[in-house]
């Protein structure tokens, strides 16, 4: 269990990493039909942040939010020369690197994690990237 819940606070850290990376976007995206679909992935990483806290604090454990430096860590300070279909572009290798890691570690979860994983932080991540891929769409 202990590796389990180690793996969800690092799902929390990433997902913590991710809220903090869309705040720093939204302060410099100019387009707004873009910040509409990015604000919508900053809500949904917020949700998630929510729903792991509350998951892990079911087991007994405090949660642990630390910044992760993996995926969305590695986004640089945003300054506003930064062209808005580059800023998206940063943020969905983050979106990607976050599922390839839920995906990649559901063998170190117990039964009920990997199901709430599965059931619950998979899909909604698969949605938030499909969110992110349309703002795209609005860039061209």
């Amino acid at each position: 269990m202990e590796q389990s819940v180690d793996r969800l606070n690092s799902f929390l850290r990433e997902e913590s990493t991710a809220v903090e990376a869309y705040k720093r976007v939204l302060s410099v995206v100019k387009s707004p039909k873009a910040r509409e679909g990015l604000d919508a992935c900053y809500r949904d990483h917020q949700g998630r942040v929510e729903e792991l806290k509350s998951f892990i604090e079911a087991h007994g454990v405090t949660p642990r939010e630390v910044p992760s430096r993996k995926g969305f860590g590695r986004i640089p300070g945003m300054t506003e020369a930064i062209p808005d279909r580059s800023v998206v572009d940063i943020l969905e290798e983050g979106e990607q690197f976050e599922l390839q890691d839920y995906e990649r570690y559901l063998n170190e979860l117990d039964a009920e994690d990997r199901r709430f994983v599965e059931e619950r932080l998979l899909p909604a991540q698969r949605a938030t990237l499909e969110r992110l891929r349309a703002v795209r769409q609005v860039l061209h």
